[in-house]
């Protein structure tokens, strides 16, 4: 889930259309303004490709089949879920997985463009969130484990103000790691270590030699 920052251009907030300048696109940007959704005119697939956005619509009368080829071959190599497309009028869709694709209604009417942009802006906030919170919480992990590691006792209180999150979201991922088997031991002052000689290395690869960086 990548973000343009630098234009502003976000998946969270971003519709792309690529077809012509007729009065669909004129209704897409009369219905993205008051939804305040930004919208992307492309002028080639690569666009489509390259471009953050939640939900793709194209024309078919725009694009070549080569560009469709290209397109399906892509998408279906990314496996992204997230990459939604709807096409505005019928079209062989045979190389697009079905979970890439949206149904195409019998009326393409502003009500049907409305709940599908809401609907899908909805998924993939809620994809981001989650896959943020996620990553948030390997990279808490791993601090911890360094610290760990190096025999730094740290508290709940000092990694929740680095991380900006709450004492409590700490003490579960000090859970998390007490489950993966991680010795850890708690002090009288509220301070988490593990025993003096704990290294990860021969905690998760007993018998095996160290590397050579930690040999030297």
């Amino acid at each position: 889930m990548e973000e343009d920052s630098k234009n502003g251009f976000r998946i969270t907030d971003t519709i792309l259309y690529w077809g012509p300048p007729d009065s669909f696109l004129e209704r897409l940007e009369e219905l993205c303004s008051s939804l305040k959704v930004k919208l992307w005119i492309a002028d080639s697939a690569t666009d489509v490709l390259a471009v953050p956005s939640f939900l793709s619509i194209i024309d078919p009368q725009v694009a070549e089949s080569e560009d469709l080829e290209m397109l399906s071959r892509v998408i279906s190599e990314m496996d992204d879920p997230s990459c939604k497309i709807l096409f505005t009028s019928d079209i062989d869709t045979a190389g697009f997985s079905s979970r890439n694709l949206v149904s195409q209604p019998s009326n393409l009417d502003d009500d049907f463009l409305k709940f599908l942009i809401l609907r899908t802006r909805s998924k993939i906030r809620g994809m981001k969130a989650r896959w943020e919170r996620t990553e948030g919480r390997l990279v808490r992990l791993m601090h911890m484990v360094r610290l760990l590691d190096t025999g730094i006792p740290f508290s709940v209180a000092e990694i929740a103000t680095d991380f900006q999150v709450t004492k409590r979201t700490i003490q579960r991922d000090i859970g998390v790691l007490e489950m993966a088997g991680y010795p850890i031991q708690r002090d009288d002052e509220n301070k988490y270590s593990t025993p003096l000689g704990f290294k990860v290395f021969e905690f998760h690869y007993q018998g095996m030699s160290a590397p050579e960086s930690e040999r030297e």
